[in-house]
């Protein structure tokens, strides 16, 4: 009896407690605390993440929070919790938290000495990043809002892109080293970043754009980081399903002038780096140098327009990219020579000994020898 009321008098002051990390520690006590305590753990938690939805002070220097229950529900890869979230607060699945900046500071490609302002992420950010189909699945089918085309193409900043070849793109070629710079990411941009083939087609299927620049983005496309990561399965199955069509793969540009075919030149597999960049010159990218591989988007896509998530209204400049798209330093064998990738500069220039391409690979000589590359 004595032991009963000292258990009820426990569970009345675990009632009383708000501080989350204490109600966890508690709940690692013993098996009939854990039964008790983890219900209001998660209580707890939930109004706890309430504080980091949809923040949008960047500039801020408060540490935010850095695991909400349902992003760590997700990347844990635990669905019971991620049902307990929907019974409790539904809208945490799809909501978007503030995330810290430094999550993958030990890693990232930018410069570890500048200090940047808070990224934030989802719940649908977060499993196409870890490449969970089954999640990404459980996800679209319990949060109808999740399956718009806002919220599949909802950015993302400062979620991991590290292991993506195209920022080296950005790097090389837009000189961007600033992290406060780094490109805002889709959850298909982040699956295609760490290379799950299987989530980037779901995501497809569900109507994610691929094939267009979105806020935030540098002008990046989904097909861009496709040819930069060397992803052909994928490649293969656009193709096939008749989705990537005839001159399609070359008609967007990033913001420098920069197609499908520059970004292939970072791909780090030659043999798959050549089949790419064959397949992507077989369905219009013959014409590689000035007039012939200018930019051809006089007019802005649906993506252009919309609201970028406090970075203004979506609206390139057409004509400055048509401008940059002509250069020299936009010809897709300048980017291969630059990149020092000798698969794919045999694949663009086979058959074509052309004076511009000539010029090209003189000219990115030239810059490398110089320390410009």
């Amino acid at each position: 009896m004595g032991w009963r009321l000292d258990y009820d008098v426990m569970l009345t002051v675990v009632d009383s407690i708000q501080h989350v990390p204490t109600l966890s520690a508690i709940a690692c006590t013993c098996r009939s605390l854990h039964r008790a305590v983890m219900p209001k753990l998660h209580r707890r938690a939930l109004d706890h993440d309430e504080t980091e939805i949809d923040n949008t002070d960047y500039a801020t220097h408060e540490s935010p929070y850095s695991v909400p229950l349902a992003l760590w529900a997700t990347t844990s890869q635990a669905r019971p919790l991620l049902e307990t979230i929907l019974a409790l607060r539904p809208a945490h699945l799809s909501a978007r938290f503030r995330l810290p900046a430094t999550t993958c500071r030990p890693h990232w490609p930018w410069d570890p000495a500048l200090t940047v302002t808070v990224g934030y992420t989802t719940a649908l950010h977060t499993a196409a990043t870890i490449g969970n189909l089954a999640i990404l699945r459980w996800l679209m089918r319990h949060c109808p809002s999740l399956r718009t085309a806002e919220a599949v193409d909802a950015p993302s900043r400062y979620t991991c892109q590290c292991p993506s070849r195209h920022l080296r793109v950005l790097q090389m070629f837009h000189v961007l080293y600033d992290p406060e710079e780094c490109p805002l990411a889709s959850p298909l941009h982040l699956a295609l970043c760490h290379g799950h083939v299987n989530c980037a087609r779901f995501l497809i299927q569900h109507g994610a754009n691929w094939d267009r620049p979105l806020p935030g983005s540098h002008g990046v496309t989904g097909l861009m980081i496709i040819a930069a990561n060397g992803l052909l399965p994928l490649l293969d199955w656009l193709l096939r399903e008749r989705l990537l069509k005839v001159n399609d793969a070359l008609v967007e540009r990033d913001d420098m002038g920069l197609g499908a075919l520059n970004y292939v030149a970072v791909c780090q597999n030659g043999w798959v780096a050549a089949s790419i960049a064959r397949r992507l010159m077989r369905i219009g990218g013959q014409g590689l140098h000035g007039p012939s591989y200018a930019y051809r988007g006089a007019t802005p896509s649906e993506a252009d327009h919309g609201h970028a998530d406090g970075l203004g209204t979506f609206d390139r400049d057409h004509e400055q990219i048509l401008s940059y798209s002509e250069d020299v330093e936009a010809c897709p064998v300048f980017a291969a020579r630059c990149a020092r990738n000798d698969d794919v500069l045999r694949e663009l220039c086979r058959g074509d000994s052309s004076t511009c391409h000539q010029e090209c690979i003189l000219t990115a000589d030239w810059q490398m020898d110089n320390g410009q590359r």
